[in-house]
């Protein structure tokens, strides 16, 4: 059986964290190792992990709080090299038990290159009870829009040991990575490794208030707040109204595309440029480049604003507020 080290990060997760690790534990048909990075919890997360290290179920040490995208970089460069595979983790959500089969079955055709494998969600509230599934898979066509709007939840991840081996060859700025999923795919996308968007769903992914990061629409009127607490700028608020009117008619994430003046994914891009141009494919490359120069460019700007919205809007009236949008955004 192929091996696979799952990596955790845990902060304050103590209401669903034993759920979780046994869901892992329970996977069958690969060989699981956990380890875990606690981000400084308070609560009784360090007593679950201390019980189950005492089984010798998992392995976990302690750091200062980084936020869930430095405590997941950190396992990621100080992973052991040497797994079949790797897998991202959170501490709430409910593995099915033929998750990591079924990536793994499908990564075994790529061992030879970079791969990295994501499949959907299926969203559920804190008792465990459906609520809908993602669809996420079928918006990773275009590049360009993946760029401007990343889809792809980490915890859906399932890599190969070809592609660790090459990201842990240079060791970025932290806080130049927006978040550790997308930096993976990113490098994976760009050095021309193989992505494999699975459709199927192999996750219940908990919905609840203290989701570091959610996947539900309750939270909009949290996210318009904020969008306009952070820049209260008359287009800014623009935006946040038309997110507030069309949500439910709009594909996820149409609020993103306001704020990208000073954006730090086009940063993390530069970064990723920076460390890994020479590995890189060149029609990948030129994509990466034009979206780096994207905050500074009028150009640049235009183009990933078309690019990014195609498929977003579903209506002819959303297709005339895209181009109103678009207007006062240049």
């Amino acid at each position: 059986m192929k091996s696979v080290l799952i990596l955790m990060s845990t902060y304050n997760g103590e209401k669903y964290l034993k759920t979780q690790i046994d869901s892992l534990l329970a996977q069958k048909n690969v060989n699981v190792s956990i380890v875990v990075r606690d981000d400084g919890s308070t609560d009784g997360t360090i007593s679950i992990l201390n019980e189950y290290k005492k089984r010798n179920a998992l392995e976990w040490y302690s750091g200062k709080n980084m936020g869930p995208a430095g405590s997941f970089l950190d396992l990621i460069y100080n992973a052991p090299l040497g797994y079949d595979y790797y897998a991202f983790c959170d501490q709430d959500d409910y593995w099915m038990e033929e998750k990591l089969y079924n990536a793994v079955t499908q990564l075994e055709n790529y061992y030879a290159r970079p791969a990295l494998y994501h499949c959907e969600l299926e969203i559920v509230d804190e008792d465990l009870k459906y609520i809908r599934t993602t669809h996420n898979s079928k918006k990773t066509e275009y590049i360009d829009q993946t760029l401007m709007v990343f889809y792809i939840p980490g915890c859906t991840m399932v890599f190969n040991n070809c592609l660790l081996e090459i990201v842990q060859k240079k060791i970025p700025r932290f806080d130049l990575i927006t978040m550790h999923d997308c930096w993976m795919y990113y490098i994976c996308l760009g050095i021309g490794g193989q992505i494999i968007s699975d459709c199927k769903a192999y996750i219940k992914y908990r919905q609840h208030e203290n989701n570091a990061i959610g996947a539900s629409r309750i939270a909009l009127k949290k996210k318009i707040q904020m969008i306009c607490k952070k820049n209260n700028s008359p287009r800014v608020q623009m935006i946040a109204e038309i997110i507030r009117l069309y949500s439910f008619d709009m594909k996820k994430k149409i609020q993103m595309i306001c704020k990208k003046n000073n954006s730090p994914r086009a940063q993390m891009i530069a970064e990723i440029i920076r460390l890994y141009s020479i590995d890189m494919k060149k029609e990948y490359l030129i994509h990466y480049e034009k979206f780096a120069s994207y905050p500074k460019s009028l150009k640049s700007k235009k183009y990933f604003w078309r690019q990014s919205t195609r498929g977003i809007f579903t209506t002819r009236e959303l297709q005339k507020a895209k181009l109103r949008i678009l207007f006062q955004s240049l």
